[in-house]
């Protein structure tokens, strides 16, 4: 079991149980997470498009593009070595 606590005197049992829970989401819970799987970027680079964001979404804001845009990737493009959206010239695949 990942969590162990102990009933304090003159606590309520939901107290104690949502104590428990805590306990038990603190252990197992995931330590970071990246935005893509199985790919590493390196600080510079995650700053680089930190801020290439804050400045498109600036932009989007003062032209009247406020609102949010979902994309869902499905796993083989969350794997990828590409991103997903990389401008610039595609390469064609490979015909052997």
């Amino acid at each position: 079991m990942p969590g162990r606590i102990v009933v304090r005197e003159g606590e309520l049992l939901p107290d104690a149980l949502r104590r428990f829970r805590r306990v038990v989401h603190r252990s197992t819970r995931r330590q970071w997470s990246k935005t893509r799987p199985g790919h590493y970027m390196k600080p510079s680079e995650l700053a680089r498009n930190k801020r290439a964001l804050s400045r498109r979404n600036a932009w989007l804001a003062a032209h009247g593009y406020d609102g949010y845009n979902t994309v869902y990737l499905t796993m083989q493009h969350l794997m990828a070595r590409e991103p997903p959206f990389k401008r610039g010239r595609r390469k064609k695949p490979h015909a052997g």
